[in-house]
């Protein structure tokens, strides 16, 4: 992967709280101002991160199709002049020769790449996103044409143009539109996380203040309530993602700072994972009230070793039936702390 930063301020690059296990982030490529000598400026804990080797050059050994070796490829050669221009401040023959790549070679990886080197050139000369956005429409029109990963990707480009262009409103809807038909769990969280964004992009505007969209819950009071929702739906993430490639060495294992708690999907329909963290061992129970503090269902109730747990909530009360649309707030009870969190069923 080629990292790019576009210049917001929200660093560092990469950022986790209490993962499971050690994060694998070797053999990226974190862009020319990337300095190996000061790693922590970049990620954080820089405990919880396996960041070196780092990949020196981003375009020697991609492949264009298949097994096809890169020095084989036009594209790939194409691409590399599309690179110089850009060192040489050429940005006109840049975008030429990326969109080259577009039109000729649409089944290459190197169509993708080409299309973030066309956003990230408006940042750099034109910045023109209205013009870059009706180029990313017209792809996405020939869908027949493209494979999915790029019209996905023409997509959210798309959605990026507007987000710089104010268009926060827009933006914030294509968000709810992923979030209600995710095509992965990573997408969902980083809509949703990407949504709040937006939101505070709005207030630092001065304008557009009251608009909430459909999803109410995306919208945060303030950027620390932004932050501390960003770094749990993350961790859920990467708890999840690290639990599929978890090793059974003990010494990999980060045990969490603090008793956690969350869910997701949030809103849900039917079910949910509930997930939560246990810095020692203890008596755990958790269990789900409707809104009026009645039990709904226990989950949970029993000792638990230390580490990240999770168990899925079904929808369904203590006798099976399906409950029904509304706010329910779920529990979690150890030996020194008890956490309550709200999440919505939506039918």
């Amino acid at each position: 992967n080629e990292i790019h930063n576009d210049g917001g301020p929200f660093f560092p690059y990469v950022k986790c709280n209490s993962p499971q296990n050690i994060i694998d982030i070797t053999n990226n490529y974190w862009g020319p101002d990337f300095n190996p000598a000061q790693p922590e400026i970049y990620f954080y804990p820089i405990d919880y991160f396996d960041w070196n080797p780092i990949w020196d050059d981003p375009y020697a050994t991609r492949s264009c199709k298949g097994d096809m070796p890169p020095a084989t490829c036009p594209e790939h050669e194409i691409f590399r002049l599309g690179k110089d221009k850009e060192k040489e401040s050429n940005f006109s023959d840049a975008k030429k020769l990326y969109k080259s790549i577009v039109k000729e070679y649409p089944e290459s990886r190197f169509t993708e790449f080409a299309l973030k080197e066309l956003f990230a050139l408006e940042m750099k000369s034109d910045k023109d996103y209205e013009k870059a956005q009706e180029y990313y429409g017209h792809i996405m029109e020939k869908a027949s044409g493209y494979p999915e990963r790029v019209i996905v990707l023409a997509n959210f480009l798309s959605n990026r143009c507007d987000v710089v262009m104010k268009k926060y409103e827009k933006a914030i809807d294509w968000y709810e539109g992923i979030i209600t038909n995710p095509p992965s769990k990573a997408d969902s969280v980083y809509a949703t996380i990407d949504a709040g964004h937006v939101y505070l992009l709005m207030e630092m505007e001065g304008n557009e203040t009251s608009f909430v969209g459909k999803m109410a819950h995306l919208k945060p009071n303030n950027i620390e309530e932004w932050q501390a929702k960003k770094e749990e739906l993350l961790a859920l993430l990467f708890d999840h993602e690290s639990r599929g490639n978890a090793g059974s060495e003990q010494e990999n294992i980060v045990l969490p700072e603090k008793v956690s708690l969350g869910n997701y999907p949030n809103p849900f329909n039917p079910e949910t994972t509930i997930s939560y963290g246990l810095p020692n061992d203890s008596k755990v129970d958790l269990v789900i009230y409707n809104i009026k503090g009645r039990k709904v269902k226990k989950l949970v109730s029993g000792n638990q070793e230390a580490g990240y747990h999770k168990i899925t909530w079904n929808g369904k009360d203590e006798s099976g039936r399906s409950v029904a649309s509304g706010v329910y707030f779920y529990q979690l009870r150890t030996d020194k702390k008890s956490i309550n969190k709200k999440m919505i069923m939506m039918k």
